[in-house]
């Protein structure tokens, strides 16, 4: 694949020379096949639908070392490690509720009860509302942290109904 007369390929890592740990700083590092990578920073490619699959690898100028295809497939101590650092590059509260939508000044206001307790969400538009398989719901705020409903279905009357009408 050619982007920008730049050659682009897909660059597999092999997982049984891959292993993750934390620096003095908290920092995630690899080691590939025996040489140090330095600090690393794992990016889903597809955070929702297939999480701990397909991780990307970048190192500390943002350049892609390669692809794990299956985290599971580490060893258990890396395994562990690039696992916590996913949940929290990856927050996701869970909804349990919608409380009150409202709309003003070009933003919808949704307070939610949720895992963390009752937060306020501000969104811009309806695109910032992903429909999932399964009556599943991801909101994204205005600062890009992710809300989900894990199964509208199991919603109480009121927080369908909001939901319903914004949707």
């Amino acid at each position: 694949m050619k982007m920008d007369g730049k050659s682009s390929e897909m660059h597999i890592l092999e997982s049984d020379g891959i292993v993750f740990s934390k620096d003095d700083t908290g920092k995630l590092r690899m080691s590939l096949d025996g040489t140090d990578k330095g600090v690393v920073r794992p990016v889903q490619c597809y955070p929702i639908t297939r999480a701990g699959r397909y991780v990307a690898i970048h190192d500390s100028d943002d350049k892609e070392i390669g692809i794990i295809q299956d985290i599971s497939a580490l060893d258990p101590e890396s395994r562990d490690v690039i696992s916590e650092e996913l949940k929290f590059l990856y927050l996701i509260t869970k909804v349990h509720g919608i409380l009150n939508v409202t709309a003003r000044y070009g933003l919808t206001t949704w307070l939610l009860k949720t895992d963390r307790g009752v937060k306020e969400v501000h969104m811009k538009d309806r695109g910032d509302i992903r429909f999932l398989p399964g009556e599943r719901y991801i909101f994204t705020d205005g600062y890009g942290m992710k809300f989900e409903i894990e199964d509208a279905s199991n919603l109480d009357d009121v927080s369908r109904a909001y939901l319903m009408a914004e949707t």
